[in-house]
Formats: structure tokens, sequence, C-alpha cells
């Protein structure tokens, strides 16, 4: 209880392992307190490594690459996704490619118009990947029928609200 009155330990996953379990479950039952699993000792190290592995996958943060060759840009993103996700940033082609060459995301926000070429030439790349992240293009421009169909959504900057690109984020990453 004193673990989720913290704004930091609010959705943290918690499981009990105690001698008591069952009693101390039955004690706050209905107490609102949101616990992954009640494991009772001795304890079973398979159900244990479930369990953790379980809470772990819920718990992952979404890691996004933004693709964004302006600065201005770039920092009202950060600002609006700074509690939903960590946020890595690429400003030119050569970085994005070499971004999601290497590295796993789980969403890539991309501007089209870059100083060394076109993020669309950056989804061949991201389609490449065993597992490749979602996609939001984000761009000043404006895309065909066909890459819009290889992507989550389209997003034209100047047609688009702050409130508008945050609710198509966070519904593209649940």
């Amino acid at each position: 209880a004193d673990l989720r009155k913290e704004a930091e330990y609010r959705d943290l996953p918690v499981v009990v392992i105690s001698v008591l379990a069952d009693e101390a479950k039955n004690s706050i039952e209905g107490g609102a307190i949101e616990v992954v699993d009640w494991l009772s000792k001795p304890i079973d190290q398979t159900r244990l490594q479930d369990v953790i592995s379980h809470a772990a996958r819920k718990c992952s943060i979404t890691k996004v690459l933004h693709v964004e060759d302006e600065d201005d840009v770039h920092r009202i993103i950060s600002v609006m996704l700074k509690d939903l996700c960590t946020l890595d940033r690429a400003s030119t082609f050569a970085e994005g490619k070499e971004k999601i060459i290497n590295q796993d995301y789980d969403l890539v926000l991309l501007d089209i118009g870059l100083p060394d070429g076109s993020g669309l030439d950056l989804l061949e790349i991201i389609e490449q990947n065993q597992q490749p992240p979602q996609v939001i293009i984000f761009s000043a421009q404006d895309v065909t029928r066909e890459y819009a169909n290889k992507v989550n959504a389209v997003l034209v900057k100047s047609r688009t609200s702050n409130q508008k690109l945050l609710k198509i984020i966070k519904d593209v990453i649940h």
C-alpha cells in the first residue's frame, strides 16, 4: 500500500513471497493493491521464474526512435513523450539507418524530409528487421497510398495537433 502511494512505484509489479502468503492475500482482498502473484515458501523456482518473466514483460519500457532533423519539433515531442517511453533521436538519414540496424525499437516516429535523404527510404530497412517496429510518419509532406499502407499512421505536421499526435502514438504503442 505504501509503494502504491508513491507515483514512481504506482505501476511497479509486486510479487509477494511469504510463508503466510495465503493468509496475507486473504487479509487484503479487495484492498485495491495489485499484486502479480502470491508465492508461498518453500518457493517453486520454476513458478517464480515464470512470474518474474511475466511481470518484466508487463512493465517493459517502450523504446521510440524519433527520426527528425528539426530541433524544435524534437524538443516538443520529447516533452510530450517523457512519461510514456524512452526516446532516442536520429537527425539524419544515415544516423537513422545506423540506429534502426543496430538497435531494437518499438516505434519509429519518422520525418520524410531529412538533410541527407528521404525518411521513406528507411522503411525498407525497417521492414528487414526480424521484429520490425511500428511506424508513424510525422512529416510536413503527405505520402502516397503505397507508403501509407506500409505504416501504422501518416500525420502531416501542419494538420495534426499535439493531442492528436499523442493519442495516435499511445494507440500504436498499446
